[in-house]
Formats: structure tokens, C-alpha cells, sequence
């Protein structure tokens, strides 16, 4: 196992226990434990990139690390209302909208990349569930980092969703000059 798959596991070992934290009050810890996750998460897709040790293991497991860090923290952050239910459960329908879209096109040997927006989006709520999980109460500096998250995450989601269906066509045209009773 290469150092960037090891760091993975790791930031998916320690998902249970930042959980466990936030569920129980204890906010301090779950906010170092989210910060190293997040730190994990950097440092991976950088030593991955820089040092040509992408793999099939890491390119499946990273992102799933993130999106379960992610919506576990922002479903027990909502459950303890420090924040607005809709905000979890959107992120999960998001998730879910593009985990079958990437299944499909993966099925069709295609893997598409993280994009600039989905980063950024990526960015701005895991330092706004840090921010919350190390401050609690939400606050307008919480709220504007939350909101322009969502907003981010749906810019990410009409970019997605704009590169699946060129591959989709670009597949059906294919298809269709390979076999021309497809037509």
C-alpha cells in the first residue's frame, strides 16, 4: 500500500471517531479530528499527483473517504441543530445524483476528474464544518460560508452534470459510427 492509499484509510479510520466526538459534545476533539482528516485529504491527492502514485484503490476510495466525512459531520452538526437539516440532506442528494453517474460512466471505462468548483465547494464546507465544529454556534460568518458552499456545490453538480452528458453523446456517436445499425 502507497503512502497516499495508506493516508485514505487512515482518513477513513478516523471518520467513526470524529462522529463519535461531535455526537458526544465533544467538540475540541471532533474539531482536531476533522482538521486532520481534512489535512489527510490534501496531502494524499497532492503526494498522489506529485509523485505518480495514483491508484484504481485511490481513485474509488478517496473521494467516498470525503463525501463520509463530510455528510457525517454535516448530518450530526443538523441533528444538533447547528445547522439546517436541508443543508446535509442536499449534499447527500448531490452525492448520490453523481455516484450513479459516475457508475454509469464508469462502466463505460470512463472516470471523470474532480473539477475546479466541486474543490472549491469541497473547500469552503469543510472549513465551515471546522469552524462550526471548533465555534458551535453558527453564525453569519458560519452561515455565509455554508451558503456559498451549497451554491458552489450546485455550479459543481451543472458542470458534472455538463461533462456526463458530452461523454454520454460522445459514446452514443461512437457507438453509432462502429455499428451502424445502432443508427
Amino acid at each position: 500500500m502507497n503512502l497516499p492509499n495508506f493516508l485514505t484509510v487512515i482518513r477513513l479510520i478516523l471518520i467513526p471517531f470524529c462522529g463519535y466526538a461531535l455526537y458526544n459534545d465533544h467538540f475540541l476533539q471532533a474539531g482536531v479530528i476533522f482538521v486532520m482528516a481534512c489535512i489527510t485529504d490534501y496531502a494524499d491527492g497532492k503526494i498522489a499527483r506529485k509523485y505518480n502514485m495514483v491508484t484504481n484503490f485511490g481513485k474509488l476510495a478517496d473521494p467516498a473517504a470525503d463525501k463520509l466525512l463530510l455528510l457525517t459531520a454535516l448530518f450530526i452538526l443538523a441533528v444538533k441543530k447547528l445547522i439546517p437539516m436541508f443543508i446535509p440532506v442536499t449534499v447527500l442528494i448531490k452525492e448520490t445524483i453523481m455516484g450513479i453517474g459516475g457508475l454509469i460512466l464508469l462502466n463505460k471505462k470512463y472516470v471523470v476528474s474532480a473539477n475546479i468548483y466541486g474543490k472549491i465547494a469541497t473547500f469552503f464546507f469543510n472549513t465551515s464544518v471546522a469552524v462550526i465544529i471548533i465555534l458551535k454556534p453558527a453564525s453569519f460568518i458560519t452561515n455565509t460560508l455554508l451558503v456559498t458552499s451549497v451554491l458552489l456545490m450546485f455550479v459543481a453538480l451543472a458542470k458534472y452534470s455538463h461533462q456526463y452528458f458530452k461523454i454520454k453523446r460522445d459514446l452514443i456517436e461512437k457507438q453509432a459510427k462502429e455499428d451502424p445499425l445502432v443508427r
